[in-house]
């Protein structure tokens, strides 16, 4: 978060009234439970509170803690998420962690389909130009979508 982003938070935080400062730390609460049912422990937690701590900054938000009901705050679960990945999208720094939680799930697929190939098959894998990097690669590749789909980083991993 740039310094001017953190000062322009802090500062309409100051100026908030107890209702409005109630409002925003619910919105903010349906921002960081967004982030956790799309992301799980794939965005660090760090990144997670940053975006969190950054809805303020959006002007629907603003609006609502003015009790404005021209801009529509999510009212459903599919809401949030989209509010959730739009805040990744616009942060590379999130997207470099969520970069950071898949590499490191890449790696330890990667030794667990090797140490599964047999020592014969690995040797005769790797003897035929390539094999065994595309066996490797494609073993890993369906456990990685398989992760993903099962909930890897939800706290199911």
């Amino acid at each position: 978060m740039a310094a001017h982003e953190l000062n322009a938070i802090e500062n309409l935080e100051r100026g908030l009234t107890k209702p409005q400062a109630e409002k925003l730390e619910s919105v903010r609460q349906n921002m960081a439970l967004s982030l956790a049912r799309e992301y799980g422990n794939r965005l660090s937690s760090l990144m997670a509170e940053k975006l969190a701590k950054e809805v303020i900054l959006r002007p629907e938000v603003l609006a609502h803690l003015e009790g404005a009901t021209v801009a529509e705050l999510p009212s459903d679960a599919a809401g949030w998420a989209q509010w959730a990945r739009d805040a990744v999208r616009g942060c590379e720094l999130s997207q470099r962690s969520l970069a950071s939680s898949d590499d490191v799930l890449r790696e330890r697929l990667t030794r667990e389909v090797l140490e599964e190939i047999p020592r014969a098959r690995k040797m005769a894998l790797a003897r035929d130009a390539g094999r065994l990097d595309a066996y490797i690669a494609e073993h890993v590749a369906q456990r990685f979508d398989r992760a993903i789909a099962q909930g890897y980083g939800h706290g199911k991993d």
